[in-house]
């Protein structure tokens, strides 16, 4: 239940057709509905909440790849022990580290889930993304500038079930009962020789949105 690899399998909770909760395991990196090829040839790992594209800010409903999913409500919660990030700024510099909780134990994020099916074959994949967003302040310091997004477990239910959301209700949702953790963070690894290239700038470092919750 640590990170995952793209197209790794791991245990996905969500609603199923009869309106049951259950858990089912699926593949990393969510591949849409309409996609050509699976794995995609892009990045689906992280489904951010806000992103600029070309000058304008597009929320999470608005990109392709995870609208159809979010309009349609399929939600879904990722039990974690860990997100392993790498470091490039801050306490944590120049390491692959995991963010947890000092408890240890298992926290649950906000995810997407979608069917892919190979025209050619009729095989059905199922495929999930976690969501992220503005980095809580803990994973900030140590050098990462987003993070997943948890919310409120007196949530989970409304997150999982409700189909009646409009898209901009489910993205209020989430950023209403967004909550951060107790948090602690280990190493994983150091980063390859060279990464100090990929480190970001003092002005690029102070524009990072910190997320202002508690």
């Amino acid at each position: 239940m640590q990170g995952y690899l793209k197209t790794d399998e791991a245990p996905v909770i969500r609603r199923n057709i009869n309106g049951d909760l259950e858990v089912v395991m699926m593949k990393f990196s969510l591949c849409p509905s309409w996609s050509k090829e699976f794995p995609t040839s892009f990045t689906t790992y992280n489904a951010r909440m806000m992103r600029e594209n070309k000058g304008k800010i597009e929320k999470i409903y608005q990109v392709p790849t995870w609208k159809e999913s979010f309009v349609k409500g399929q939600t879904c919660l990722v039990p974690l022990s860990s997100a392993i990030e790498s470091s490039y700024f801050g306490l944590s510099a120049g390491k692959m580290i995991r963010f947890l909780q000092k408890s240890k134990d298992t926290y649950y994020v906000t995810g997407l889930w979608s069917n892919w099916i190979n025209k050619e074959t009729g095989e059905l994949i199922e495929t999930f993304t976690l969501i992220t967003d503005d980095p809580y302040e803990f994973f900030f310091r140590h050098g990462h500038d987003r993070s997943v997004f948890v919310i409120k477990e007196e949530s989970f239910n409304e997150w999982l079930n409700d189909l009646n959301m409009t898209p901009e209700q489910r993205f209020n949702f989430l950023r209403k009962n967004r909550v951060s953790l107790d948090w602690a963070v280990e190493d994983e690894r150091s980063l390859k020789s060279g990464w100090e290239k990929r480190a970001p700038s003092e002005k690029e470092i102070s524009e990072i949105q910190v997320w202002a919750g508690q």
